[in-house]
C-alpha cells in the first residue's frame, strides 16, 4: 500500500465515524513559546486539552507536519545512519476531547490495523505495552480484541506513561508493535516473548512500535499529585514513515514511497547509485533534509544564526556537507525539494503556493555554504603547493599568495553576481590563465589533440557562460568538443554534460578515477567507468608528484585498457623542459 494510500484510509476511516479532519498546522507552533516546532499531533490541540479553548467538535483526526531537529527531541546527526530517525516526518492521529476514551480508542486501532478493508495487519504479528498500573487498559486489549494477554505488557512511566509539562493534562498510554521479522522457511507461528524479551526485541527494531494511544485521565499539579480529569481525552500518534515501511515489507524507512522518489532524483543529479547500506547514508540525509527544508519554507521559518532559523541552516548546510562529501560542487538540494513539492504538493498546498520561495532560498544557502567550502579548498590547496615547492617562503609571501587567490576568485563572484543571471553566484573553475603553468598544460594539450582549449567554468544556474567574460564565453562557442582543464570532485558529472571531451588532468586524479573507495565498491568503480567510456571521453593525462614519487599512468593499478586507450600521456620531460618549478607551483588544480 503507498503511503498516500495508507494517509487517505486513516483520515477517511475516522471522518466516517464522527471525526472532523483538520488539516495539519504549521511547523511553527502558534502562541507555544515552550517549542521550536511542531512535534506531535496533539500540538495543535494543546489547549483544547488544557480545558483553555473550546472547539465545536470533540473528535478530530490529522496527518500532522512535524520536525525533531532541535531542542528537547533532536533526532539531527542520527538520520541518515538508521532506519527510523528523521527531522521531518507525519504523524496520523485520532482525538476526543471528552468523548470517547479507552474502550472506543482500542476499538479503533485494532479495527484500521487488522481488518482486510484497512491495514490488514494479521493479529499473529500484534503485541501491546500499556502501563504497569493501567489494568483497564490490559482488560480491553483482550476483551475488545480477544488478544492473548500474554501479548499484552506492562511497562514502566518512562515508556507508557505520557504528560504535557511538569503541569498539565497527563496519563498512561498503550502502544502497538508489529513483529517485522522475516517468517523463516517452514516455520509457524512464532513464540510469544517473554517481558525482557520483548523490550530486547523492540530496542533492536524488530517489534516496531507503530502507534500510541495516550489516555489523557489526569491533571498533575506543580507538586506531582493528581487528580481525575473531569472529561479523560485520547491524543493518538501513528507514525505515518514507519507504517509504510510495514505495508510496504522493507527494512527501513528510507526503502518506502516517501522517500525513494527522493532518492532517485539525487541518484540523477549526482550521478551515483544509491546503496542501501552505510554507504548509501549521505543519499539518505539529502533525502530526509530536503523534505525538511521545504516544508519549514514553506511554513515560513527561515535560515538565521538564531532559534527555529538556526536550525533550518543547520540542516542545509548539514545536507551540503553530505553533497560535498559525495562530490558535488554545485546546488543539489534544491533539486530535491523541487522533488518533495511535486510528490507531497497536493497534500499540502502551501508547498506549492511557496515553491518558488523555497527553490530561491535554498539555492541561496547552497551557494553561501558552497563558497565557504571553496576558500577552505583554495587555501588548503595552496598551501599544500607552497609546502611542495617552496616551503622556505615567508610568512607574508604566503600571505600575498593566499590573497592573489581569494582576490581572483572573488573578482568573479562579485562581477557575475551583478550580471545578468539572476543574482547566482558563478564559480571559476581550476583554471587560471594568469598562471603560467596552467597556460602551458592547455597548449601542451592542444597540440597532442589538434584541438583549440577552453577554460573550465563551474556555473550555478546558467546553461552558458557569463556574457562579460568575454575571451572564455567566446572560445566556448566555438568548439563543440573542446578541451577542458577539469578537478575530479565534479567530474562524471562534466563529462555528461559535455560528451566527446578531452579532459585534461594530472595522474592521480585519473588514480581516484579508478579506486573502487572513492564510489563506494568495485561495481559502482566498474558503472561509472563504463559510463565514461559510452560517453566518449578521452583523456590528456599529465604525470603528478605524489607522496611516493611521480605519479604515471603504469603507476595506477587495475586501470582497464578501455580508459587507458583513451588516454594521451605526457611525460614529466616533456612538461618540465619548457616550465619552471615556480610554473608548476602556479598550477594547483
Amino acid at each position: 500500500m503507498l503511503s498516500a494510500d495508507i494517509r487517505r484510509s486513516f483520515i477517511d476511516y475516522f471522518a466516517a465515524r464522527g471525526h472532523r479532519h483538520d488539516p495539519s498546522s504549521s511547523l511553527v507552533p502558534a502562541g507555544d513559546p515552550t517549542l521550536l516546532f511542531t512535534n506531535a499531533g496533539m500540538v495543535q490541540y494543546k489547549r483544547v486539552f488544557q480545558g483553555l479553548e473550546h472547539r465545536d467538535y470533540n473528535r478530530a483526526v490529522t496527518s500532522q507536519k512535524c520536525v525533531r531537529a532541535g531542542g528537547k527531541h533532536n533526532d539531527l546527526e542520527q538520520v541518515g545512519h538508521t532506519a527510523r530517525h528523521h527531522t521531518f516526518f507525519e504523524m496520523l492521529g485520532n482525538f476526543s476531547f471528552g468523548d470517547y476514551f479507552k474502550k472506543e480508542a482500542i476499538e479503533f486501532a485494532w479495527e484500521w490495523v487488522t481488518s482486510e478493508d484497512y491495514l490488514g495487519i494479521h493479529p499473529d504479528r500484534l503485541y501491546f505495552s500499556v502501563h504497569h498500573s493501567d489494568d483497564e487498559a490490559r482488560r480491553l486489549w483482550h476483551d475488545v480484541t480477544g488478544a492473548d494477554p500474554s501479548r499484552i505488557y506492562g511497562m514502566g512511566d518512562s515508556d507508557n506513561f505520557w504528560q504535557m509539562g511538569d503541569t498539565g493534562p497527563c496519563g498512561p498510554c498503550s502502544e502497538l508493535f508489529v513483529d517485522v521479522r522475516r517468517r523463516e522457511e517452514g516455520g509457524g507461528r512464532r513464540p510469544i516473548p517473554t517481558l525482557d524479551e520483548f523490550e530486547e526485541l523492540a530496542e533492536a527494531g524488530h517489534l516496531l512500535e507503530i502507534w500510541n494511544l495516550v489516555f489523557m485521565q489526569f491533571d498533575q499539579a506543580a507538586d506531582g499529585s493528581r487528580t481525575p480529569l473531569p472529561a479523560p481525552s485520547v491524543d493518538t500518534g501513528a507514525g505515518l514513515e514507519r507504517i509504510a515501511a510495514v505495508l510496504q515489507g522493507v527494512d527501513s524507512n528510507f526503502d518506502t514511497d516517501l522517500f525513494m522518489s527522493i532518492i532517485a532524483k539525487a541518484e540523477d543529479v549526482i550521478g551515483a547509485k544509491y546503496d542501501d547500506g552505510p554507504a548509501g547514508a549521505g543519499f539518505r540525509v539529502l533525502a530526509d533534509h530536503a523534505r525538511a527544508v521545504a516544508f519549514l519554507l514553506a511554513d515560513g521559518v527561515y535560515p538565521t544564526n538564531d532559534g527555529r532559523g538556526y536550525v533550518l541552516r543547520r540542516i542545509l548546510r548539514r545536507a551540503v556537507r553530505h553533497a560535498y562529501l559525495m562530490g558535488r560542487r554545485e546546488p543539489t538540494l534544491v533539486h530535491l525539494t523541487n522533488a518533495v513539492v511535486e510528490q507531497m504538493g497536493g497534500m499540502f498546498p502551501e508547498l506549492t503556493e511557496k515553491a518558488s520561495h523555497i527553490e530561491d532560498v535554498t539555492r541561496a544557502e547552497e551557494e553561501r555554504k558552497l563558497l565557504e567550502h571553496l576558500w577552505h579548498a583554495l587555501d588548503t590547496t595552496l598551501k599544500l603547493e607552497l609546502d611542495l615547492f617552496d616551503p622556505d617562503l615567508k610568512t607574508s609571501e604566503r600571505t600575498e599568495a593566499k590573497n592573489h587567490w581569494r582576490q581572483l576568485i572573488l573578482g568573479e563572484i562579485t562581477a557575475h553576481t551583478t550580471s545578468d543571471h539572476n543574482g547566482k553566484l558563478i564559480f571559476p573553475g581550476a583554471f587560471n590563465p594568469l598562471h603560467k603553468g596552467h597556460e602551458k598544460m592547455l597548449s601542451i594539450a592542444e597540440a597532442k589533440t589538434d584541438l583549440t582549449g577552453a577554460y573550465e567554468l563551474s556555473i550555478f544556474n546558467v546553461d552558458k557562460p557569463p556574457l562579460d567574460y568575454t575571451d572564455i564565453s567566446t572560445r566556448l562557442k566555438q568548439f563543440t568538443n573542446p578541451v577542458w582543464l577539469t578537478r575530479l570532485p565534479t567530474f562524471l558529472e562534466k563529462a555528461r554534460r559535455f560528451r566527446a571531451a578531452h579532459f585534461v588532468l594530472g595522474a592521480d586524479t585519473l588514480d581516484r578515477i579508478n579506486d573502487p573507495g572513492y564510489y563506494g565498491s568495485s561495481t559502482a568503480r566498474d558503472d561509472a567507468l563504463a559510463e565514461l567510456v559510452d560517453l566518449d571521453c578521452r583523456f590528456v593525462v599529465f604525470g603528478r608528484a605524489a607522496t611516493d614519487g611521480f605519479l604515471t599512468l603504469e603507476d595506477i593499478p587495475g586501470l582497464p585498457e578501455s580508459i587507458t586507450s583513451r588516454c594521451i600521456e605526457i611525460k614529466r620531460t616533456e612538461f618540465e623542459e619548457t616550465i619552471s618549478s615556480t610554473a608548476l607551483r602556479s598550477s594547483s588544480t
